[in-house]
């Protein structure tokens, strides 16, 4: 007999599941940021010293993010094919790897912006201190991104996507009490921190719950070789992370420091605000990934190319609504958000243009995400690299192009254009590996992802044009809440099967 297969039913079960505890997680998380920047905004509005906060949390949050991406995308397979007893020591060896890993590649930092903070200057300022307080996250937010890969092993899937949520909100009370105390931005880099010890530390209770203290105890020669063994894997993913995700973050801001104060806070606080919509798409990404890999593990290649199909069409619909929705809103947004505390107009006006031009990347984002989990469900990590030096390659001359004549919306267009050629790349590929037809991506993703979002868009723009309130809350508002109710009915009356799931699961919120 062959391999049996996995069954639609279960795997789609799961992925609403995961996808749904996840979003909650994103949600939550974007709750915090969102206060973060607001808090930011109210208090130092587009000056030097917001400036000195978005510069010097760039690096940490770069070098945590793509470790910790990385040692999330090559452990977490290597223990979905383990057994009980093997997982144990893998998780033991993998944590101390990675905490070496984490702690010397962030003394590096500390050894390099001693020197390029005496000599440059950045943002304005020679103090080390916002730099030294923000350095720590690199350590926590990698670790977090590998104990995430081993609860996710374990079917503990609450704490991996509510950690972020547990670091911004943590993250931004404590800032609320910083500045209500001094307006120094070295606590409020020191409180952002404590956010992310406090969730490394819950994942740490969480796997300690699960697994006694039997990660975290001296590590076997034979596990510390198992790990090492998947830097196959984890090189590709860190070039991966290199070329793209924080680093086109980096050289966004640094393009944006030689445009004069306040433009990096602009393009900051509107990539803050288009970004939002990207945590649907990480939900449905992580959602189908646990599904995906056991198809992969299974040989079930019917399954791989069905929940390709439908994670793709669903995330598509869904970025081209919330694209669309942020194009038309991205005014009313900005006045909404940052009309209250001491952002200038002129300054208001730059972070609305930025919002707009995001526009365009939110459709590329979203599809990067998506196509991100497939490659590394299939252990096909190249085709992110791949993409990811398609994006970097157009974003680098694009940006120095648009920069002048269009300031921090240039910078944010040629972040688009980049990302959604990237993705529409890494879409191909995906179909390439999975053996999809273009005949097949276009009737069944295509297609019906586009008619679907025309329904919404077409609202949308009803609304903008069609009703003038004259206010900044109630055109926002409106628009959103009516585009998510014309959104969610298309869903609810779409033939789409991977819905199935998303309906049953509000059936049974429903009292009737």
């Amino acid at each position: 007999m062959g391999t049996p297969r996995l069954t639609d039913r279960r795997t789609s079960r799961s992925a609403s599941f995961i996808s749904t505890v996840t979003l909650g997680g994103r949600v939550l998380e974007r709750v915090g940021a969102f206060g973060q920047i607001l808090l930011i905004a109210a208090f130092f509005g587009a000056t030097t010293q917001s400036d000195l906060y978005f510069v010097a949390s760039i690096v940490p949050l770069t070098l945590g993010g793509i470790l910790g991406e990385a040692l999330y995308a090559s452990v977490l397979p290597s223990l979905s094919h383990s057994s009980e007893d093997e997982i144990e020591r893998i998780a033991c060896a993998g944590f101390w790897i990675s905490t070496a890993l984490l702690v010397v590649a962030t003394l590096g930092y500390v050894v390099v912006l001693t020197i390029v903070v005496h000599v440059a200057s950045p943002a304005g300022s020679d103090s080390l201190g916002p730099w030294l307080a923000f350095a720590p996250i690199a350590i926590f937010l990698g670790l977090g991104g590998y104990l995430s890969a081993v609860l996710l092993r374990l079917e503990h899937y609450f704490w991996p996507p509510f950690r972020s949520a547990a670091s911004t909100i943590v993250g931004v009370g404590l800032s609320a009490l910083a500045l209500a105390l001094t307006d120094s931005i070295v606590w409020v880099a020191v409180a952002v921190t404590t956010g992310f010890a406090v969730a490394f530390v819950l994942l740490v209770v969480e796997l300690a719950r699960a697994m006694g203290s039997a990660p975290f105890k001296a590590p076997t020669r034979e596990a510390l070789h198992t790990v090492v063994g998947v830097r196959a894997k984890f090189i590709p993913s860190v070039t991966a992370g290199v070329l793209g995700g924080q680093v086109f973050v980096f050289l966004e801001r640094a393009l944006a420091a030689s445009l004069g104060v306040g433009a990096v806070t602009a393009i900051s606080y509107a990539r803050g605000v288009a970004f939002t919509p990207a945590i649907v798409a990480q939900s449905i990404a992580l959602g189908v990934y646990p599904g995906m890999l056991r198809a992969h593990a299974a040989g079930d290649t019917r399954m791989l190319r069905g929940s390709f199909v439908a994670g793709l069409r669903t995330v598509l619909f869904l970025a081209i609504c919330t694209g669309a929705f942020v194009a038309l809103y991205a005014g009313s947004i900005t006045g909404l958000l940052f009309g209250h505390g001491k952002l200038s107009s002129a300054a208001q006006l730059e972070v609305s243009r930025a919002l707009a031009a995001f526009s365009v990347a939110i459709v590329g984002t979203m599809l990067m995400i998506i196509t991100a989990r497939v490659f590394g469900a299939i252990d096909r990590f190249h085709g992110i690299v791949v993409s990811q030096t398609i994006a970097l390659a157009l974003y680098v001359p694009l940006a120095l192009l648009l920069r002048p004549p269009l300031g921090p919306a240039g910078l944010a267009l040629a972040f688009g254009v980049a990302e959604l050629t990237g993705g529409m790349y890494a879409v191909l590929r995906c179909a390439r590996f999975l053996d999809v037809s273009l005949v097949r991506l276009f009737r069944a993703v295509l297609v019906p992802a586009c008619a679907h979002a025309a329904a919404v868009v077409l609202v949308l723009v009803s609304v903008r044009y069609g009703i003038h309130p004259g206010s900044n809350a109630v055109e926002a508002i409106g628009g959103l809440a009516v585009g998510a109710l014309v959104g969610a009915a298309v869903l609810w009356w779409s033939p789409w099967p991977e819905l199935e799931g998303m309906r049953h699961f509000v059936r049974g919120l429903l009292p009737l």
